[in-house]
């Protein structure tokens, strides 16, 4: 396994640069972390978190290695930085239950489709992400973080559907949204880490009836709602 520069875990990060008047400096900054953090991407998805090495981030980045510590501690650092963003875009997809244009069961479709494909875009990194939840601590709390937002992103959906009628209000919202939240991040990576299926339709429509059901969502035409046309 490479090893990083000498002396990267001791290393603090500098502060961040001063804004001028024009704003250049800090201009500049943010574009020089935007790109490290897209290198990273490159490199941990090419060599793995353990063998990445800092000095080939900022290769790939085409920036001065001493420039990295402006913005990040160590490798940890940055990977986090880089699962944050991917976990702001996979965050978006979640089960709305407000809307008048589509029922409750289409919105859990429609959002599962798009956290499908979320996932399918980034599913290296995912599957990186995952290995390292199991050996490393720092994995570990980050991954659980994680999850648990999604959890109470899809719990506050329940409770919503429960406060409209539309589902069984003695059902414990949390524990039924980790459940299913589970259940979608399993099938995830069942499918395009492991190469379980490629059916994306089909893999939509199953984690979807297994939501509806267990919500007792009609998964139907709403009687109440007018077909197209009329």
């Amino acid at each position: 396994m490479a090893a990083g520069p000498k002396g990267t875990a001791s290393r603090k990060a500098s502060p961040a640069p001063l804004a001028t008047a024009s704003g250049a400096v800090s201009t500049r900054g943010r574009k020089t972390r935007a790109a490290l953090v897209l290198a990273s991407r490159v490199v941990f998805e090419r060599d793995g978190f353990l063998d990445a090495r800092i000095v080939d981030i900022c290769a790939e980045a085409n920036v001065a290695a001493g420039s990295f510590y402006t913005h990040f501690d160590d490798k940890k650092a940055i990977f986090r930085a880089l699962v944050d963003e991917v976990g702001v875009e996979m965050l978006e997809p979640v089960v709305d239950a407000e809307g008048h244009d589509e029922s409750a069961a289409d919105r859990v479709k429609r959002n599962n489709l798009s956290y499908f494909e979320a996932y399918k875009k980034n599913w290296r990194l995912m599957a990186l992400f995952e290995e390292m939840s199991l050996i490393d601590e720092t994995f570990r709390q980050l991954r659980l973080t994680r999850a648990r937002a999604f959890s109470e992103r899809n719990a506050l959906v329940v409770r919503r559907l429960q406060a409209t009628g539309q589902v069984d209000p003695t059902l414990d919202a949390l524990l039924i949204a980790e459940s299913l939240s589970a259940m979608v991040s399993r099938m995830a990576q069942l499918t395009f880490v492991w190469g379980q299926s490629s059916d994306m339709t089909a893999l939509v429509d199953a984690v979807s009836h297994v939501w509806c059901s267990v919500l007792g969502l009609n998964t139907g035409p709403d009687p109440e709602r007018p077909t197209q046309g009329d």
